[in-house]
């Protein structure tokens, strides 16, 4: 290695190559064409966002869906966070071998964020949570318990 002039120092730069993550191998199961089961949570989640809509729209669209069984509803704010995969480079921070997100990065959960206001989405543009107004456009993620 050559001599740094006076008062120069060297400096070792790694570089780091990006390369796109999913969810480790096995954390979803296909349940069948358009639902996945959660290993982690047990939870069912349809794969696919249903268009944007608002909250209350996308509360029935979730409680219409007819699949194994029905019973399908709008995810909780802690329910929906656990879909953030952190280790991917977003966006979107969300395993896309395994979901199709939709027009939207935000999705709706049925939580609220305080008194007779705002609920909570879950965006996935850096898998933060925030508090919107409920007549806004996002997209919708259903659930269904085990």
């Amino acid at each position: 290695m050559s001599q740094a002039a006076p008062g120069v120092r060297w400096a070792v730069v790694a570089l780091a190559v990006l390369t796109i993550a999913s969810a480790p191998a096995g954390r979803y199961v296909t349940v069948d064409a358009q639902t996945l089961q959660d290993t982690q949570t047990n939870l069912l989640w349809a794969f696919s966002a249903l268009p944007p809509s608002t909250q209350s729209l996308a509360i029935s669209s979730c409680a219409a869906v007819t699949r194994s069984g029905g019973g399908w509803r709008l995810p909780t704010v802690l329910e929906l966070s656990t879909l953030v995969d952190e280790r991917v480079p977003y966006p979107p921070a969300l395993d896309t071998s395994a979901f199709i997100l939709g027009a939207s990065p935000l999705v709706w959960t049925v939580s609220a964020a305080g008194g007779g206001g705002p609920v909570w989405v879950v965006d996935f543009t850096n898998g933060s949570t925030r508090a919107v107004d409920p007549a806004i456009s996002a997209s919708t993620l259903c659930v269904h318990d085990p």
